[in-house]
């Protein structure tokens, strides 16, 4: 049997974070966003994890599609509004299932956010 999936099936879930608990720090007060997308492939899964704060100049997130492939199949991404170019690294999971990939990049962003923008700046 061959199935397709529906077009009306879910691909996308958005959260609201409390980030007093999320980064277990009280000066990290107020919510956060992250987006959870991901779209089945025959060859290889897309998948888009985004972090944002409200009122901040920046984001950043994971992101696994056909771009910036000379990075590998997926990558880290920090965007700000006052940069030209996004700071862009390669990521790799060990696990290409989906909650996975969802645990290791909920694990490393307590680990990056609280000194982004500022440690993937970009060189002036």
């Amino acid at each position: 049997m061959d199935v397709e999936p529906s077009p009306m099936r879910p691909v996308r879930l958005t959260a609201t974070l409390d980030r007093v608990v999320f980064f277990d720090r009280d000066p990290d007060t107020g919510e956060a966003t992250l987006e959870f997308e991901w779209r089945p492939r025959a060859e290889r899964d897309e998948f888009r994890i985004q972090y944002n704060e409200p009122g901040t100049a920046w984001s950043c997130g994971w992101h696994q599609d056909e771009t910036h492939e000379d990075l590998g199949s997926s990558h880290f991404q920090v965007d700000h509004e006052t940069w030209t170019t996004p700071h862009r690294e390669p990521a790799s999971f060990t696990d290409s299932n989906p909650m996975a990939i969802l645990e290791t990049c909920l694990s490393e962003l307590r680990d990056r956010v609280p000194d982004l923008p500022a440690s993937a700046r970009p060189d002036p």
